[in-house]
């Protein structure tokens, strides 16, 4: 047993001497306050997928897959969820540490985040194995950015074992690692950080988990929930929701769009963090591939950083290889809505906006405004009427910017702020040709149209401001509030400027 106990040590310290490093997005992270921050401080939100555990999908666990989740579904980041029984990490270290290591090295050599899951879902933490297996990790990639540690999944234990546990495993990980974030499990299978703000960790970037699942802890409501995370977050207790469920599985598997709508809208108000569960083709509900589907197959749709008309759209898809997707069963619609609360739906266009020569000294009391030319400052067209000068993201000295034609408004932000641009509506494939009677539906890419989600099921596509032409269709965002998430309208095909999700191959 000794000497498999060596072997093992140096298998699992054996630093990689050939990764292809491509830096993350958002740099070195660090938590300011209760955001997740990128290196400059500024507040950043990762969203992505949380693959299966290991042992039991190891399909999916290479960077074939991790390329398609960054390209194709809008991720950032990605979690390697480290199996510890029944065939995981307890039972074969080697083949496991083999799989996490491709991913995170995948992660590497891609520019995306990987959270290194300890994905164990009871009250035994097999703290042993913890130390060394976070040790190992921590001294052959610790020096890399895109590292997240995760060091306990679901806890169903005290608050006050949890900190015994992590006054283990954070030091071990710090000797190491002085910089990367540390993400801590809570409290009844990490339902959410609910202890006095007096007890939490007293270490440098720590984050603690939230999971979301709409049946799940007992039949406390979403909405309670969102409460307590509030209070968590006025308290000063950062929350990462390193895993959530878009469905339930009582009393039957059934996705649930109405109940995690509020919760995009609450992750892009907070800024938190997310990874959906789970990047599988186990037959659960929570799972994003459909039985079958193999690794070299994974669906691919990608929402465009341009915001274009409809045939901006199709040329916009077109230059990806691919057509504006197309949309036949509620799953489908659920997944493609799903990535209008991705990076693209907050992706940074240097071109999105544009600079004014208006200042304002927000140092002076008064504050100071003026134009650039010296001219009296008589007009404003602000994002936020009622807020004016005082709405944007800059305290300090501030300049001002001017959203192009699709959202003409001003807004404040700092030089050094990315810029932003939000979409509440996207282009999808299908067109309604309302010259002919009755009116010809068609996909761009041929497949039948049986199937809509419109905004009034009544109406379906008579629905809309177009009559007399061929129109195009629309999918509201998962965080819209002038429609219901994911509901469809038709529209002449200049009508707007919109994001289009774009499928390279089948969806599903």
């Amino acid at each position: 047993m000794r000497g498999k106990f060596f072997y093992f040590l140096f298998f699992f310290c054996n630093i990689p001497l050939h990764l292809a490093v491509v830096n993350p997005p958002y740099g070195q992270l660090q938590v300011q306050g209760t955001y997740l921050t990128n290196s400059s401080g500024i507040p950043i939100q990762l969203q992505g997928m949380s693959l299966y555990f290991s042992m039991w999908q190891p399909q999916y666990y290479n960077q074939n897959v991790l390329v398609s989740l960054k390209n194709q579904w809008n991720s950032n980041v990605v979690r390697a969820a480290m199996g510890l029984t029944n065939g995981g990490y307890v039972d074969n270290p080697e083949y496991n540490y083999g799989l996490v290591k491709a991913v995170i090295e995948g992660a590497i050599n891609l520019g995306m985040y990987v959270i290194v899951d300890w994905h164990i879902t009871y009250n035994v933490s097999y703290t042993p194995q913890a130390i060394t297996f976070f040790s190992n990790i921590s001294k052959t990639y610790g020096s890399y950015p895109h590292i997240i540690y995760e060091i306990w999944n679901e806890p169903t234990v005290t608050w006050d074992v949890i900190v015994n546990y992590a006054n283990q495993v954070i030091p071990v990980i710090r000797a190491n690692d002085p910089n990367n974030i540390i993400v801590v499990g809570t409290a009844d299978a990490s339902s959410g950080p609910w202890f006095p703000p007096s007890q939490k960790l007293n270490y440098n970037n720590i984050m603690y988990t939230l999971h979301i699942y709409p049946d799940v802890w007992g039949g406390v409501t979403q909405d309670a929930v969102r409460t307590k995370a509030t209070t968590a977050l006025s308290n000063g207790i950062p929350i990462f929701v390193t895993e959530y469920g878009t469905g339930s599985v009582w009393p039957n598997q059934t996705l649930e769009v109405d109940e995690m709508a509020p919760w995009y809208k609450y992750f892009n108000q907070y800024f938190l963090s997310h990874a959906t569960w789970s990047m599988s083709d186990v037959p659960e509900i929570y799972s994003a591939i459909q039985g079958g589907s193999t690794s070299s197959s994974t669906p691919a749709a990608q929402v465009t950083s341009q915001y274009v008309t409809y045939q901006g759209a199709i040329s916009a898809c077109a230059s990806i290889g691919g057509v504006v997707a197309s949309v036949h069963s509620n799953a489908q619609n659920a997944f493609l809505m799903s990535l209008t609360n991705s990076s693209s739906t907050f992706k940074v266009i240097p071109a999105g906006q544009f600079w004014l020569g208006l200042s304002i000294d927000k140092t002076q009391s008064p504050w100071n405004v003026t134009w650039a030319d010296g001219s009296s400052n008589d007009y404003g067209n602000w994002v936020v009427p009622s807020s004016g000068i005082a709405n944007g993201n800059c305290s300090g000295a501030c300049a001002t910017i001017i959203y192009p034609a699709y959202a003409p408004n001003q807004d404040l932000t700092s030089p050094s702020a990315p810029h932003v641009v939000y979409s509440s509506q996207y282009w999808i494939g299908q067109t309604v040709d309302k010259t002919v009677n009755p009116w010809n539906s068609t996909w761009q890419d041929g497949t039948a149209t049986n199937y809509g989600n419109w905004n009034s099921p009544s109406q379906g596509p008579n629905n809309g401001n177009c009559t007399n032409q061929v129109c195009a269709i629309i999918m509201y965002s998962a965080s819209s509030t002038s429609a219901s998430p994911g509901a469809w309208d038709a529209v002449a095909q200049n009508s707007g400027f919109y994001p289009a999700i774009c499928q390279v191959d089948a969806i599903y």
